[in-house]
């Protein structure tokens, strides 16, 4: 985090910083081409460092603000994530079982990827919305279309789920240490560390999905 966020305690300022870094998000995230508004994805490198600063201070916001309803919702948020995690990876397993009996020359891929419908955002609110103060549905939208273009959230390859380093739990953001008995879900991880969400953003956000896909094993003579 971000060491001046870090040390600011008063949500009155740290409000007026998220409703400029918003606004310098919009900016780069948009451009006109024949009169349409499309996403600039030629602004993506310099729109990064803009959605870290914006999960910086909504997590410092957060962290100022968490009580009894927030430790609920985030253990409710890590225990769907983990429980999704499980079931495709049971249901990958069977569906590579089943593919290598009818062909061998195909590898199984399995994603778990979030899809956000501006029109339609089904994102469940917060009691507090207002402490924070930010623009939610159009936020995560950007930070979605920014991050689709990279990895998705957790993917299962060949045999099984992909292996991770069990380091990934220990530089999990600051916020999880006044929850110690919440031991987060890789995807949870995933989403707050390379993802670019802030933990009141994964608090509302609903719509998650699993895709799955046979990729063809290609052996080239040369």
């Amino acid at each position: 985090m971000n060491r001046l966020i870090r040390k600011e305690t008063n949500p009155d300022i740290l409000r007026e910083m998220l409703k400029q870094c918003e606004w310098d998000m919009e900016k780069l995230a948009y451009k006109y081409d024949d009169g349409e508004k499309i996403f600039n994805l030629g602004n993506k490198n310099r729109i990064r460092p803009k959605i870290e600063e914006r999960a910086d201070i909504l997590d410092r916001l957060f962290e100022l603000h968490f009580n009894a309803t927030d430790y609920v919702r985030l253990s409710e948020i890590n225990s769907k994530l983990e429980s999704i995690e499980k079931n495709m990876i049971v249901k990958h397993i069977d569906m590579y079982k089943k593919l290598k009996e009818i062909d061998n020359n195909y590898t199984l891929y399995s994603h778990l990827v979030y899809r956000h419908d501006e029109e339609s955002p089904q994102l469940q609110p917060l009691e507090d919305d207002d402490y924070y103060g930010s623009n939610w549905n159009r936020m995560i939208k950007i930070i979605d279309a920014f991050s689709l273009f990279d990895f998705d959230i957790f993917e299962c390859c060949g045999e099984g789920f992909s292996a991770y380093d069990e380091g990934w739990r220990e530089s999990i953001r600051a916020s999880f240490f006044m929850a110690p008995d919440i031991k987060p879900c890789y995807s949870l991880w995933d989403l707050l560390n390379e993802h670019g969400y802030s933990f009141p953003d994964v608090l509302q956000m609903t719509t998650y999905t699993y895709v799955h896909e046979a990729w063809a094993n290609l052996i080239c003579n040369v």
